[in-house]
């Protein structure tokens, strides 16, 4: 789907779709695709007038090192307030520091909203959706 008439639109876009317009009044609709750097990108900075309306979001890391920490992905509301919270990851035994260590798998999710994100060890997102400005 890469229009904004939604007929070839899955039922789990639709119903987002008809929550969106009861929710938030908005001016301008535009499709928006964006695949790099998650530093630097508009994605991450909180703007009142801009929401989010994800068809795919992916969030990938450059290296499979296992780590001392996981990694973890924060989705903000419509008020700069986290109402989406997503980690994948896999545990493995570190033979030589004896220790437990996270290791990354990518971050994937469809069909939400939100109005920024922030990640905390992945470094490239891959989003497409739509970007709205808010009244």
């Amino acid at each position: 789907m890469n229009t904004t008439d939604w007929r070839n639109a899955t039922p789990e876009q639709k119903n987002l779709w008809r929550a969106i317009p009861a929710i938030f009044a908005f001016n301008t609709i535009e499709p928006f695709c964006y695949t790099g750097a998650m530093v630097g990108n508009e994605l991450t900075v909180y703007d009142a007038a801009k929401l989010y309306f994800c068809l795919k979001f992916s969030g990938s890391y450059t290296t499979a090192t296992p780590l001392a920490t996981y990694g973890w992905a924060i989705f903000y509301n419509e008020a700069n307030v986290a109402h989406k919270y997503i980690v994948n990851e896999a545990i493995c035994w570190d033979v030589t520091a004896a220790v437990l260590k996270a290791v990354l798998n990518a971050l994937s999710d469809r069909v939400f909203y939100f109005s920024r994100v922030s990640m905390s060890i992945y470094t490239m997102i891959e989003f497409n959706g739509y970007r709205l400005t808010i009244v």
